[in-house]
């Protein structure tokens, strides 16, 4: 197996990983991250180093919530209602394994 076909399948295993983990966030940490990288041709790089971390899902996720925050930031009404959303579900997920309504 050459080393594009294990970067591949590394790819693959913390996409799925982050589907499981992040739920619908995901994909919208994902097209934040592309969104805001804006074509910079160094972004490939970039992720195959976050890809060695011990973690790469929780890296993309927070990295996704800082893009999120920052085109929310800069006008992009979409990103705003997509953050906005994302933490309304992750406090609805933790009053309910508080036990709070």
């Amino acid at each position: 197996m050459d080393e594009n076909e294990k970067l591949a399948q590394r790819v693959q295993a913390v996409e799925a990983d982050g589907k499981v983990r992040f739920g619908e966030s995901w994909n919208k940490y994902i097209s934040a991250i592309g969104k805001a990288a804006g074509g910079n041709p160094n972004l490939g790089a970039a992720m195959v180093e976050v890809l060695k971390q011990p973690d790469p899902a929780q890296v993309i996720a927070e990295s996704g919530r800082e893009a999120l925050l920052n085109l929310s930031d800069n006008g992009d009404d979409q990103a705003s209602r997509d953050y906005f959303l994302i933490r309304e579900r992750e406090r609805s997920e933790w009053r309910a394994m508080k036990g709070r309504r």
